[in-house]
């Protein structure tokens, strides 16, 4: 994945915003599984967003914070946590030095990312953390600019029954060029590298694309690059890789987000130790008036490990209604539809899911 330098960021004013949410949801298919188990939980969440410039330079604190307690299957109740603290070097106009420092704890059920081919009735728990320095310099008035970055991450995943980790350690280092090409388009190439090992197991992988970027009369915000990938380890791997983003102001109050992409990563799954990862995705926004928003996306999230025949799929079909009662609480609902299909360990069944949700929103 890659960013584009002359999109908007978090550093354009100060912050200093904490929002907390109440959130109910039941699960018809709590496990994603052909038995299916039913259940209810209750998610209290908070978020706290802090920005600070100065002459010359800024710092960044966000941290978020989820408790989860589920009505029957109480083994599954977990707190997960994130922080992402940063510092941002104004070098220029178009030009930064930016330090990023990532930890994080999260918990998923089988069938939800990174947890695709699990079919074991327990909740695992996943553990991130990362240090990165990334330099975008820029030729004013946005001409052209390079986007480096170097990032060390470490990801694990375990059971919490059985407490079986399986450890991805990562060093990477990514490059994207961009030139102007005419008033509201950029010509971009993207190089990236990647030093990669599970266990005790390495995996090289390295990436070359072309793309461009537009803003397409300004109704759009559109990048695309596809590319090649190469990845070395027991046995090689080759293709392709893509990534789309697109976001369409259509009309005043309709806006539409297309994304898609494909990437080789390492896998969590012992019987392949890398993975092909493919999502596309739709989002439809309706503001109806200054207090009513409906919602609606689609999505099909598929997983194919490499060195295997194995796949996992979802296909995601959303419908949610936002509702701002005041300027500090607000009230969404949404109803969500998924339908899995898994050909693995002797499985090849489709499996439907439906979650329902109601939360209610406070912004400080």
């Amino acid at each position: 994945m890659f960013s584009i330098p002359v999109s908007a960021d978090n550093w354009n004013k100060e912050k200093n915003e904490l929002n907390s949410s109440l959130t109910f949801e039941h699960n018809s298919n709590l496990f994603n599984s052909q038995v299916k188990t039913a259940d209810s939980s209750l998610r209290l969440a908070a978020d706290y967003n802090l920005v600070k410039l100065f002459e010359g330079y800024g710092i960044q604190l966000p941290v978020n914070i989820n408790r989860v307690t589920y009505q029957d299957n109480k083994q599954l109740n977990n707190t997960a946590y994130s922080v992402s603290p940063a510092a941002r070097l104004f070098l220029s106009e178009s030009s930064n030095l930016e330090f990023n420092v990532y930890k994080a704890e999260t918990y998923s059920l089988p069938g939800q990312q990174a947890n695709e081919f699990n079919q074991n009735a327990a909740i695992y728990k996943t553990d991130n953390q990362s240090a990165s320095v990334g330099l975008k310099l820029g030729k004013a008035p946005q001409q052209a600019f390079l986007n480096s970055q170097l990032a060390l991450t470490e990801r694990s995943r375990d059971s919490i029954e059985n407490n079986q980790a399986q450890k991805i350690r990562s060093a990477k280092l990514a490059l994207t060029y961009g030139f102007k090409i005419s008033e509201d388009t950029y010509f971009l190439s993207n190089l990236g590298f990647d030093d990669e090992s599970r266990q005790q197991q390495d995996s090289q992988h390295g990436q070359l694309g072309l793309g461009f970027y537009t803003k397409a009369g300004g109704s759009h915000n559109l990048s695309f690059i596809i590319g090649k990938y190469q990845r070395e380890q027991d046995n090689r791997q080759d293709g392709i890789y893509w990534q789309l983003q697109d976001n369409w102001q259509i009309a005043e109050n309709i806006g539409l987000t297309l994304s898609s992409y494909q990437l080789s990563e390492v896998s969590y799954e012992t019987n392949s130790l890398s993975q092909l990862r493919i999502q596309n995705s739709a989002g439809l926004t309706y503001i109806a008036s200054n207090e009513h928003q409906l919602n609606i996306g689609l999505s099909h999230n598929k997983v194919e490990l490499e060195n295997d025949s194995q796949t996992s799929s979802q296909i995601n079909l959303s419908l949610g209604w936002h509702w701002q009662l005041l300027d500090y609480f607000s009230v969404s609902s949404s109803i969500k539809t998924n339908q899995s299909k898994y050909d693995f360990a002797n499985i090849d069944a489709k499996i439907d899911q439906t979650l329902a949700s109601i939360r209610g929103h406070f912004s400080w």
